[in-house]
């Protein structure tokens, strides 16, 4: 039967088939961010996503196609399918038309092309069903917004079009123009920067795989990758990063859970690859990284004597009674901070370079050799945590003797007032105690200055002594300011008893002798601080080193693994 000349060719069905796609295309979204949790691999989450959009298209298409005549794309443009009667098709028919698409596909789209030079206007597809496209004149939509349509569908793949091509320039442009290897991240700033906003995060994400981006730690290359604001695109790069350093929890900083789990079910999928085929770059690079572990190890021990070394100079070398050699011990201080830094620095390029291995085939007795390298490695770290610990007592302690040792020489002169003062009253000579006991109060009043200071501060110290110093000097601030009224009343009634001169500040002296903390249980007591905050981390620190030297220097005399 002849169904008449109103087929529709290539343009119209390229619209259809552009809308359809878009409504597929979110209904996939929505399914995939379901499936993602499924407990399966990348590729069964891959082919389980591909089975379950394959079966909803196929009853999208299918029983649409065979009830009404159209889907919804080709409603909108106004045609519809139909068999060589001009009648609506079987679901049977739908069903065979829908899997002939693949084959139109895979023939590099040679299928749907042929409907532009076809005399029937006809796809593979549509021969193989034995079906045509025609104008539906049924169907009563309004042209505009068949028009509209079009017009979307167009921009729909002037943008699709774009953005492969954006691709495609960004990643050209990566290879040809390599990043500075000076200061690869400051060169990727200024080429990505000023880029139009898909382009700006393709840029990015080229760089990001770049060689020279690579050989940067861990927290700049995310760095890069925090700022692609196109999800996947993130994602991708940011297991980059993880399958490079081969920890799974940097996929962490992919930013939903959806690209979480899709970047951990890839690095699965890519350290498994790489563990039963490795390229020989891999090769190389494991090799590197073998024989990068013992160097790391040195730098380490390096920085772990000359922490011991500071903490032996500030605490058993050093004479603390000057402020010249409190501000010398807190330089070597800071000092043994940055030592402290630099042994952590090594130790997390040591774990990285065995978490890289670990992925590998390595013989059992190599493997063995790993798992007690990262134990030792583990020992180190204990060690490391435990002479911060004797470095933040160490803190702690010079602060508190730094303001001690500023009382003590505010003190000297205080006293040699206070004597001064002492001997005027015996002569008698009232107006130059006064005189005396003035300048007394004011070197008190700047002593106590420095107390409360100090005092405010004892939530960090968690001294306990500090408590019963603040109070001792602010029982000898009163003393002092009431000993002053007692000579001023003495100036105005110098005839005043000996016995009742002093009445009152005599009392409130005894007082102060009653909390008065003696030199010796004041030594005592920091030497008993300095043991709890000190030298106990000190010395669990040399015992755990003095364990893992053993280990370390046992693995050493055969360090050898052999990988498959």
């Amino acid at each position: 039967m002849n169904i008449g000349t109103d087929r529709i060719g290539f343009g119209l069905r390229f619209v259809a088939n552009i809308v359809d796609c878009v409504i597929i295309l979110l209904i996939s979204i929505i399914l995939s961010r379901i499936l993602i949790f499924l407990p399966v691999s990348l590729w069964g989450f891959i082919a389980i996503n591909f089975l379950v959009l394959t079966i909803t298209t196929l009853v999208y298409e299918g029983l649409m196609t065979s009830k009404y005549g159209w889907t919804l794309g080709k409603y909108l443009v106004q045609c519809k399918v139909v068999d060589e009667q001009g009648n609506k098709i079987s679901l049977k028919t739908s069903i065979i038309r829908f899997f002939s698409k693949f084959l139109s596909a895979l023939l590099l789209g040679i299928g749907y092309l042929m409907i532009l030079w076809d005399k029937e206007k006809q796809g593979l597809h549509d021969k193989i069903a034995n079906t045509y496209v025609t104008s539906d004149t049924k169907n009563k939509l309004n042209k505009k917004i068949k028009g509209a349509t079009i017009i979307i569908a167009v921009l729909i793949t002037i943008a699709y079009l774009a953005y492969v091509s954006s691709a495609a320039i960004a990643g050209f442009l990566a290879g040809v123009h390599p990043l500075s290897t000076s200061n690869p991240i400051t060169d990727i700033a200024e080429r990505c920067s000023e880029k139009a906003y898909i382009f700006s995060d393709l840029c990015l994400a080229m760089y990001g795989k770049s060689k020279t981006l690579y050989e940067q730690n861990a927290t700049t290359r995310l760095e890069i990758c925090s700022q692609i604001s196109i999800n996947s695109l993130q994602m991708q790069c940011v297991n980059g990063v993880a399958v490079h350093l081969r920890q799974r929890d940097v996929c962490n900083n992919a930013q939903s859970g959806y690209h979480i789990r899709y970047c951990e079910k890839m690095y699965d999928s890519l350290t498994a690859f790489a563990q039963y085929w490795p390229s020989p770059n891999e090769r190389k690079n494991t090799r590197e990284t073998i024989d990068s572990i013992p160097e790391d190890f040195d730098t380490m021990f390096t920085s772990f004597q000359k922490v011991n070394n500071k903490i032996k100079s500030v605490h058993y070398d050093s004479d603390l009674s000057a402020p010249s050699n409190v501000a010398a011990a807190k330089d070597s201080l800071k000092e043994m901070n940055g030592e402290i830094e630099n042994a952590r620095t090594s130790l997390q390029k040591i774990n990285e370079s065995i978490a890289l291995l670990k992925v590998l085939k390595f013989d059992e007795k190599s493997k063995e050799k790993l798992n007690q390298l990262e134990r030792t490695h583990q020992k180190y770290v204990k060690a490391l945590d435990k002479l911060e610990q004797a470095h933040d007592g160490s803190s702690v302690y010079l602060d508190f003797r730094g303001y001690e040792v500023q009382i003590w020489l505010i003190l000297d002169k205080f006293l040699s007032h206070n004597d001064l003062a002492n001997d005027y009253i015996d002569e008698e000579k009232f107006e130059k105690a006064k005189a005396e006991i003035i300048k007394a109060i004011t070197l008190n009043d700047e002593m106590f200055a420095i107390r409360k200071t100090e005092y405010s501060r004892r939530s960090t110290y968690q001294m306990e002594i500090l408590e019963r110093l603040y109070n001792e000097d602010v029982l000898y601030q009163q003393f002092i300011a009431e000993k002053k009224k007692e000579i001023e009343r003495l100036i105005t009634s110098p005839n005043t008893p000996k016995s009742q001169r002093f009445a009152k500040s005599d009392e409130i002296y005894d007082k102060y002798n009653e909390v008065y903390v003696e030199e010796g249980e004041y030594n005592e007591y920091m030497s008993s601080w300095m043991d709890k905050n000190v030298d106990i981390y000190w010395t669990e620190a040399s015992d755990i080193l003095t364990e893992a030297d053993i280990e370390y220097n046992a693995l050493m005399r055969d360090y050898t693994f052999y990988w498959d």
